[in-house]
């Protein structure tokens, strides 16, 4: 059976790219993923400073969101 749905797919190697040691993976995805969401550009280059920012932006939404488990204790 064929997929009826196509997404077209860019490689972009210019993008902001993790270190090989960075464990970060997930939180450069999330990053992306809101960008892209937002139609905003990807940046061309993210330290560690930025991305630790930025996961503790996305915690704290997290925690502060109306569904947050923590917030019904």
């Amino acid at each position: 059976m064929q997929n009826p749905l196509h997404f077209p797919f860019e490689d972009d190697m210019e993008c902001a790219q993790q270190t090989v040691s960075s464990l970060d993976c997930g939180m450069f995805v999330m990053f992306y993923m809101d960008k892209i969401a937002q139609g905003q550009p990807i940046p061309k280059s993210v330290d560690k400073k930025f991305m630790n920012e930025y996961r503790a932006q996305y915690v704290t939404k997290l925690l502060h969101h109306k569904n947050c488990v923590i917030n019904r204790l």
